[in-house]
């Protein structure tokens, strides 16, 4: 992602592309997955090509969805500027809400600069490591799909992260979580919030790991909480286009 000798921004935010869709838009995610679910209508025609575009964003990506010989899903996501990341991914149905399940720990990313492929372990932002030490961890995001469009909605970690303190979530374990972090961006200015985080010990984690310990208990959890713990204003738009 960002080194933290480098406060400058690529000419293209893939980074924030790669950050957002894989670990929420406050890099919150679970020890456990959601179960992939049987072949469903709306899975139908995922493989392809799409364009890619975030609420906001005036550039887009081109992101293609393929399917391994072992069954599972894998996207490629492709920026203008030759940045890149990819990830396993599946997809699974539950109270009504259909969710793509990221597997943090089989991302590879692409650094068009340093010509170097990259595991997210190794991206920092601002000097803080993206993923706990020795953590394995799966992003959630909600899925809404109309005809070729298909809209994904980031997972909003500080609304999670109040539920590990007042919430449902109450005294569930967690790993790298801290709700005193700055909020920051990756894509904007340097700012005040931004040049404290750069000064905070190593320890700190950017992104959170809440230790559910089982899927029923994620399960309960997204069904209490339904839309709420999304940024359903907004969204990443994937479009078909063959």
């Amino acid at each position: 992602m960002i080194p933290p000798s480098s406060p400058s921004r690529r000419p293209w935010r893939v980074a924030v592309f790669a950050a957002s869709l894989l670990l929420g838009a406050c890099s919150v995610g679970f020890d456990v997955p959601l179960s992939v679910g049987g072949a469903s209508d709306w899975q139908d025609g995922l493989t392809g090509y799409w364009k890619v575009e975030r609420e906001g964003e005036e550039e887009a990506a081109v992101a293609l969805i393929r399917k391994r010989d072992d069954g599972a899903f894998r996207l490629d996501l492709l920026g203008p500027d030759g940045g890149s990341f990819s990830a396993d991914l599946g997809f699974a149905s539950h109270g009504g809400r259909d969710y793509a399940i990221l597997d943090f720990n089989s991302y590879e990313g692409f650094d068009p600069v340093e010509r170097e492929i990259n595991l997210i372990r190794e991206q920092t932002v601002l000097g803080i490591p993206l993923l706990p030490s020795d953590a394995s961890g799966f992003g959630v995001v909600l899925l809404r799909r109309k005809a070729d469009e298909v809209r994904a909605y980031e997972l909003n970690g500080k609304v999670v992260m109040k539920d590990l303190m007042h919430g449902p979530l109450a005294g569930t374990r967690f790993e790298g979580c801290d709700p005193e972090l700055p909020n920051l961006t990756l894509d904007g200015p340097e700012t005040e919030s931004s040049t404290e985080a750069s000064e905070m010990p190593k320890r700190l984690h950017w992104a959170c790991i809440v230790q559910l310990g089982q899927e029923a208990a994620l399960r309960a959890y997204l069904e209490a909480r339904g839309d709420a713990i999304f940024y359903l204003d907004k969204p990443t738009r994937f479009t078909k286009l063959f």
